[in-house]
């Protein structure tokens, strides 16, 4: 997975990604909301040089034992006399307490901690500690001295009796030995005491200790690690789902994983039936939305993938749920407003559901009924006619439905038979168009058998809720069975169009407000098919026609004449006569008024520079109208939606632009 991918990835999943970083935050602000408060204070104890010297390992304090080892700070002898300073009784009143030392160059120092609840309630224990931890040590001291000047009265005593004992009997070796002794002994004794009252206190309290501060985590630390733990939380968690998610996205995905083409991407349809009411199609009005749009370029690549005359199409999906009938009855209106001929069959025998959008109208006898009486009268017994006469008008001009009838308990044994197929072959003479909306292609052979009866089958994925190997299995197994896939469409997608573009294409006034006055006024007066003289000078390609008003047919030229390249000469003075058309050109035959439009077709000019004529062929072109039904021969030349004339091979915008004929050609 590349890095652009993943922020792809990222990207999509961006409400996962949301989610998770909102769950870690919800966690870290309970954290913070039952956290304990503690505050530690911190007081400092300065041992003298001598104190020093003897916790460096002499163990001698001028000569006397003195326990100053760091670990008597948190012993019973210092914290109870703290507690009781503190008003309590026992060393847990004093609650946890720690000593470090600090080793300096002549003196060390020890930093007592103490914690509590509150600044002032920490403050009062390191301070208590600290004051107990020099009076222990100072107790030692004083309690040596006061062993030293009991040692030094019996000493003195001893000193005193020896002399006696000399002065009764100077010659008394033994009384004078002892003497010696005892002298030596008071001399050490009073050097110790002499060295004890120099040394001064062996600790005292070098910095008091202050208000306490607050051992938690600051609540910005705490926020900005659950910030970024989420954000770290959520990636993985989107990018280990990206991995495990099935579902198809975009409609880029759909060749890959297929390798059949896109046909189309169909908005998701935001519009609500209210309930109890009947569902609206959202081509069955004018309004210009995304789906709308997207079902018009659908049917634009259809037409071209499709034969341009008697196609039949069935639409399937992987599986229930996808939107294909809804997606289907919607292409149906949209091809009838396009001025096509469309019957719409219902082919799920299963769960039909065409009723639902179209109520009574496919409602009845239909195909399960025709294809059965075809068995029971015989193989192809079942006429034009019965088909006809089964067909069901809806309240759309030029769409008929094929109701599904009555549901056999064998459908895919119904479809096998030739009955049914002769249905959809009578249907393709009665028809422009046929599309069939059939069940789902997977678990069920009835999609594959009304393929096979069809020029194409189109698969309906949705967005977001269809798998990709779901898709893929079913596009596998039509094509397997030798179907033609067309394509796959892409349903409920959520991309958004840029602004500009819904601006431009969705406006409700989009189309009114980007075509000028004049060209409006010029359309509704420009002909079906406009012709103007070319000259030798003019280029080969890119001839664009001018505007004429509307002319009668003339009465030498035929509609019946043969398309075929006809030449015919081009004056240099005087331009053609604009009420006919030129001896030898056929004539388009114009639709009358009121009935439909005539058959779409394209011209295409070339000027013969050396012989001074123009050519002109006329073919038969499959041509893209808007969704409202043709009448009028001016509506069926133009596009109710700005689209160019293709009729006459030439832009709608370049004939309302272009010079009258009455100008004359052009000068060389």
């Amino acid at each position: 997975m590349t890095f652009r991918q993943v922020l792809e990835v990222l990207w999509q999943r961006r409400l996962l990604i949301g989610a998770t970083l909102v769950l870690v935050l919800l966690v870290a602000m309970l954290y913070l909301s039952r956290q304990v408060p503690t505050y530690s204070s911190q007081a400092t104890v300065r041992m003298s040089a001598a104190a020093t010297s003897a916790g460096e390992g002499s163990g001698s304090y001028e000569g006397i034992e003195l326990d100053v080892d760091t670990e008597s700070v948190t012993s019973p002898a210092v914290l109870e006399p703290a507690a009781q300073s503190l008003g309590g009784s026992t060393a847990s009143d004093v609650g946890s307490v720690t000593a470090t030392l600090i080793e300096g160059v002549r003196t060390n120092r020890i930093a007592i901690d103490a914690s509590g609840s509150t600044p002032e309630e920490a403050q009062a224990r390191a301070n208590a500690v600290a004051n107990a931890y020099v009076g222990y040590l100072q107790a030692q001291v004083d309690a040596a001295a006061e062993r030293l000047e009991k040692d030094k009265a019996e000493q003195t005593r001893a000193v005193n009796a020896y002399q006696k004992q000399l002065g009764a009997n100077s010659k008394d070796q033994v009384a004078l030995t002892n003497l010696t002794s005892a002298t030596t002994a008071l001399s050490d004794t009073n050097t110790k005491i002499s060295k004890l009252e120099n040394a001064g206190a062996p600790a005292v309290v070098l910095k008091e200790a202050g208000p306490g501060a607050s051992d938690a985590t600051p609540p910005v630390t705490v926020i900005a690690i659950g910030l970024l733990a989420g954000l770290i939380a959520g990636a993985g968690v989107a990018l280990v789902r990206e991995q495990f998610d099935d579902r198809l996205r975009e409609q880029g995905e759909i060749e890959p994983l297929t390798g059949v083409p896109a046909l189309g991407e169909l908005a998701l349809n935001r519009q609500r039936t209210p309930k109890g009411e009947r569902p609206v199609l959202p081509t069955a009005d004018r309004r210009h939305t995304a789906f709308n749009e997207g079902v018009r370029a659908l049917r634009t690549s259809l037409q071209v993938l499709m034969p341009p005359e008697h196609g039949v199409l069935v639409m399937t999906s992987p599986e229930p749920g996808d939107g294909k009938t809804f997606v289907t009855a919607n292409l149906a209106v949209s091809w009838a407003r396009a001025g096509k001929k469309v019957v719409l069959v219902g082919g799920d025998l299963r769960r039909p559901r065409l009723d639902l959008y179209f109520g009574d109208a496919a409602d009845g006898a239909g195909f399960a009924d025709l294809a059965s009486r075809g068995d029971r009268d015989g193989v192809g017994e079942v006429t034009q006619d019965d088909v006809a006469a089964v067909l069901r008008p809806t309240e759309f001009e030029g769409l008929s439905i094929l109701p599904p009838g009555d549901v056999p308990p064998d459908p895919a044994d119904l479809l096998a038979k030739r009955s049914a197929r002769a249905v959809v072959d009578h249907l393709r003479h009665i028809a422009d168009v046929v599309i069939v909306d059939s069940p789902p292609a997977l678990g069920m052979t009835d999609a594959t058998l009304l393929a096979g009866m069809a020029d194409g089958v189109a698969v309906l994925a949705s967005a977001g809720r269809s798998n990709r190997s779901t898709l893929i299995d079913a596009v596998r197994t039509l094509r397997s069975n030798n179907r033609n896939v067309l394509g796959v469409i892409l349903n409920r997608s959520r991309r958004r169009l840029p602004k500009s573009y819904r601006d431009y294409y969705l406006g409700s006034r989009a189309a009114e407000s980007r075509t000028p006055s004049r060209v409006r006024e010029a359309a509704s007066e420009a002909p079906e098919t406009v012709e103007r003289p070319e000259t030798v000078e003019r280029p080969e390609t890119d001839v664009t026609p001018e505007p004429a008003a509307p002319r009668s047919p003339a009465p030498e030229a035929s509609a019946e004449a043969p398309r075929a390249s006809q030449t015919t000469p081009t004056p240099h003075t005087a331009p053609a006569p604009q009420t006919a058309p030129a001896a030898g050109v056929p004539e388009r035959a114009t639709a009358p008024e009121g009935s439909a439009s005539a058959t779409p077709t394209r011209e295409t000019r070339a000027t013969d520079r050396d012989e001074s004529t123009v050519t002109t062929a006329v073919m038969p072109a499959v041509t893209e109208h808007d969704d409202r039904p043709t009448g009028a021969s001016a509506g069926a030349a133009r596009g109710d939606d700005g689209e160019d004339d293709r009729r006459g091979g030439t832009p709608f915008l370049e004939r309302a632009f272009a010079r009258p004929h009455s100008e004359g050609p052009r000068p060389e």
